[in-house]
């Protein structure tokens, strides 16, 4: 990983080359000048690639106009620079808090898996606009799994204006019965688009519409990790559709029935944002950072996150490959998508502690408090080897009647351990973790961490 992280530094660095942040400036300044400000302008972007020879106008919403207006202030290449070290600084921000969280003795390692990721160094040399709303969406993350479901519903709000792909996300949490997050997320959504319509008027929304239903060429290209990008490489694109609706209406309807916990509703709930979108190019990845620190040891995400490691000009490399080669290596990020889509699902009402342990921090936001102290476990393994970890945090064990003897690193699923909710997508997929929720907490109630019953007390 090393050595794809020097090469990705050496590929990305700003150069005599605006790219994509060409297009996002030009874009501001038409704008700002009462022109059509999705045109094609001198600073737009001009892709000529095997099989290739497109512009790349500004693709993104009408609010993206105004956020790349201070730009404009400055000379093209000395903003790029700007723009390229604000969204370097956002991405390590975004790695720093997901290793403070969930890093443990893996973090180094997560660390740099995600500094190896394809779509990163991809971004900072297209000059691309995804590394603030990646740590935008981490945030978002950490404050869901905390409870503070508004403040997560005003950044979820503000990428889903920037990239409306991602509307999947709180629309899931809304079928999951997790009401002021997404409905804080929508309102938000929907006053930063009203705010180009005070500014430009009606007609800009119009301009926008009609260059991204022109936009049809670049769905076939090999880093659109969607399935309908799939599905074009390969000769079918209705059959891209058809799938595509068919996997949010399967997440729609399994978030509605197993009401999922917060964080297991945001992973879904973006990784079918992704598949399912006409294009999602591989920096769009990028916002399942949380999902892969979380989970770090899945089945499936395991060979997903490797597949992200893959160079953009690796991959780029088969764009006049057979078919045959761009629907396999040259597809490297669709299937890693579509791993993702059915992961093994971790034990339900674990989202607050790790490896099978659920933390109900006491009288914090969103939780139930427990009596004895903010790091209160109950360890119950299966069989006769049985032990509970008494409250207040402190090293004492108390032995419960059934057997003898005592291994601290091996435990078994317990016996009376619920049945997780399953994926719709897979038999397997969404499984139960090799860690069970604890026993002494319901399994409805714990999926955020709360407590219906007290904790055991410790024998005299």
């Amino acid at each position: 990983m090393l050595v794809v992280i020097v090469d990705g530094a050496r590929r990305s660095l700003p150069a005599g080359e605006l790219r994509d942040f060409g297009s996002f400036v030009a874009s501001a300044k038409a704008g700002r000048e009462g022109a059509n400000p999705y045109g094609i302008h001198p600073l737009t972007f001009h892709v000529v690639v095997p099989r290739f020879d497109v512009w790349n106008p500004n693709l993104n919403p009408p609010i993206s106009v105004l956020l790349f207006r201070p730009f404009t202030a400055a000379a093209p290449h000395v903003a790029f620079k700007w723009w390229w070290g604000i969204s370097f600084v956002c991405y390590v921000l975004a790695i720093a808090l997901l290793v403070h969280r969930y890093g443990g003795k893996d973090g180094p390692l997560l660390a740099l898996w995600a500094l190896a990721a394809a779509g990163f160094w991809d971004t900072l040399a297209l000059g691309q606009i995804y590394l603030p709303l990646v740590l935008a969406t981490v945030v978002a993350w950490l404050l869901l799994e905390r409870g503070r479901a508004v403040a997560a519903g005003v950044l979820i709000g503000f990428i889903v204006a920037v990239k409306p792909n991602f509307a999947a996300w709180p629309a899931v949490l809304l079928l999951a019965g997790h009401l002021r997050a997404p409905l804080t997320a929508f309102a938000v959504t929907a006053i930063l688009s009203t705010i180009p319509l005070l500014t430009h008027g009606s007609a800009i929304y119009t301009q926008w519409a009609g260059v991204i239903l022109a936009d049809e060429s670049r769905t076939a290209f090999l880093t659109n990790a969607s399935i309908p990008g799939l599905a074009a490489r390969v000769g079918v694109p209705a059959a891209g559709m058809i799938a595509a609706v068919a996997v949010l209406a399967i997440v729609a309807a399994w978030a509605f029935r197993s009401k999922p916990s917060p964080l297991e509703a945001s992973a879904i709930g973006m990784v079918a944002a992704i598949a399912a979108s006409p294009i999602a190019w591989v920096h769009y990845t990028l916002l399942l950072l949380p999902v892969f620190f979380r989970w770090p040891r899945s089945t499936w995400l395991l060979p997903a996150a490797m597949l992200l490691v893959v160079p953009v000009p690796m991959v780029l490399r088969f764009l006049d490959a057979p078919l045959w080669q761009q629907a396999t290596i040259g597809s490297v990020y669709n299937w890693a998508v579509i791993l993702c889509l059915v992961r093994d699902r971790p034990s339900a009402g674990v989202p607050g502690g790790s490896r099978g342990f659920s933390r109900v921090p006491e009288g914090s936001r969103g939780f139930s408090g427990v009596p004895g102290g903010s790091r209160w476990f109950q360890v119950v393994p299966v069989g006769s080897r049985r032990f509970q970890r008494v409250p207040g945090g402190s090293r004492r064990f108390q032995r419960v009647p059934g057997g003898s003897g005592f291994k601290s690193a091996k435990f078994a699923e317990s016996a009376e351990s619920t049945e997780p909710a399953q994926s719709p997508l897979s038999p397997r997929s969404w499984a139960q973790s090799e860690f069970p929720p604890a026993t002494g907490v319901d399994s409805k109630s714990a999926r955020f961490g709360s407590a219906t019953e007290e904790p055991p007390q410790p024998r005299a």
